[in-house]
């Protein structure tokens, strides 16, 4: 009897991690949708690097 109490509780302990995971996962999916276009960057800036190289890596840091 308490092997089957056992099983019972793992049974219903799997079922409310799966239960879990799916409303996590149809959260995620119904998130905002996020556009990456042109016309709605407001703060976009130009920077001018002068003489470049191909072969050479660049990295730029935030100035505020």
């Amino acid at each position: 009897m308490a092997a089957s109490r056992k099983w019972a509780g793992a049974h219903w302990r799997f079922l409310l991690l799966a239960g879990v995971a799916l409303i996590f996962g149809l959260l995620l999916r119904v998130g905002r949708p996020v556009r990456a276009d042109q016309s709605s960057s407001q703060n976009a800036r130009e920077i001018h690097l002068g003489r470049v190289r191909s072969d050479t890596l660049y990295a730029f840091d935030r100035v505020d």
